[in-house]
């Protein structure tokens, strides 16, 4: 920063009260105040995670050298190309899915088959990630410092996640991550899959077909299905029998996902989750699965006919468990627990965390019931099952 750094201010009040309790502090209080602080944000970078938290922020200072240097020893683009194959089996699956349901009236339908035609998509990398002199140019005004101490090593950390940011708003390169264990969907017009999700446990080239459908298969459906998951989706005229009834299908998620409850037994705490925040991201996951749920079943009519092969060791599961388990391994991981006078904003996160996100979502699906001869009635087979797009197979 110098004299011509322009800077946003958002609260002028809270700047001059600022600049009054400065003016008013003896300097050496104001100095340790920031001294103790940036001790306290060291030890939280650095000490308490070690190497992880080392590596974490030069990953995300150096992101663009890191998917640079990924991209350019190993290369992707076979396998890009497969998974660009199983988006377009989604979109057909996802345009037979607005044919079939008779609660949507014709005009709607025509606006959704044109939506989603005019979705674009987005899979593994940028072509940027392949050229060496745009990423020695991104990264040409990042000076290194001479000598490391902890001050240093702050300052770069500092400086390095603010030219990134500043960067990315820019938009030199784009904001198409490769590396990000996430996918996502820009304002309703393009979905993205970034090259992270285009390997272990979402794909693999040399897997069965349940692996990778019920594995990035799922959530392509899932991103596509964000192109459709609001009311407002409708077009305006048709606020009859459209929009009433999508309202009480959605109600049926926010119930849903609404009543779980997180807690800790043996502390004796409970949270309840907020199904008005997650129904979004919960109707896209039921979608998802049903929509690579049918499309893996049609490719593998299509290749194997009625005899699909078995996988090797694993002979006592059907194929149609084994796309189940495959799916639920993506969401596999540590959960979060619940202790006193923790801040439980996680419970109210758009996503449900890993176990709830997959039971309840497979608690809808009759064909997860079927296959695992779940009675009715029972845990993972209630009676009452939430679904927005009705699936036929």
């Amino acid at each position: 920063m110098n004299g011509e750094t322009e800077l946003a201010v958002m609260n002028m009040q809270s700047i001059g009260g600022l600049s009054e309790v400065l003016l008013e502090t003896p300097r050496h209080v104001v100095q340790n105040f920031f001294f103790l602080n940036w001790a306290r944000h060291l030890r939280d970078r650095f000490e308490n995670r070690g190497k992880m938290a080392c590596k974490s922020r030069l990953l995300y200072t150096f992101r663009k050298l890191a998917e640079h240097l990924a991209i350019g020893t190993i290369r992707f683009e076979s396998d890009v190309e497969d998974v660009k194959n199983l988006g377009k089996e989604m979109r057909r699956v996802f345009h037979q899915i607005f044919d079939e349901n008779t609660w949507l009236e014709p005009e709607t339908k025509a606006v959704l088959h044109k939506r989603l035609d005019n979705v674009k998509e987005h899979y593994g990398f940028s072509t940027h990630a392949l050229d060496k002199a745009k990423i020695d140019g991104f990264y040409e005004a990042l000076i290194l410092p001479d000598k490391w101490g902890l001050m240093e090593m702050w300052q770069f950390e500092e400086r390095g996640s603010w030219f990134v940011t500043r960067l990315n708003l820019m938009g030199t390169l784009g904001y198409e991550p490769a590396m990000e264990f996430n996918a996502f969907n820009s304002n309703d017009v393009k979905i993205t899959i970034p090259l992270a999700l285009i390997t272990q446990p979402f794909y693999n080239p040399t897997w069965p077909l349940e692996f990778n459908y019920g594995g990035v298969g799922e959530v392509i459906g899932h991103e596509f299905t964000h192109t459709f998951d609001d009311q407002d989706d409708l077009p305006d005229g048709n606020v009859g029998n459209d929009t009433d009834e999508y309202l009480e299908k959605e109600k049926c998620f926010v119930d849903q996902f609404g009543g779980v409850i997180y807690g800790n037994d043996r502390l004796n705490i409970t949270v309840k989750a907020d199904g008005n925040v997650q129904h979004k991201e919960t109707i896209a996951d039921n979608n998802g699965l049903r929509v690579a749920w049918r499309a893996y079943l049609e490719k593998r009519k299509h290749l194997y006919g009625r005899n699909p092969p078995k996988l090797p060791g694993l002979q006592e599961f059907t194929n149609e468990q084994l796309f189940f388990l495959a799916h639920s391994q993506i969401e596999c991981g540590r959960q979060p627990r619940i202790y006193p006078n923790q801040d439980h904003d996680w419970v109210g996160e758009f996503h449900p965390v890993g176990d709830v996100r997959i039971n309840e979502k497979l608690k809808n699906f009759n064909s997860f019931a079927t296959t695992f001869k779940c009675k009715l009635n029972s845990k993972m087979n209630p009676e009452r099952k939430c679904r927005v797009w009705r699936y036929y197979h």
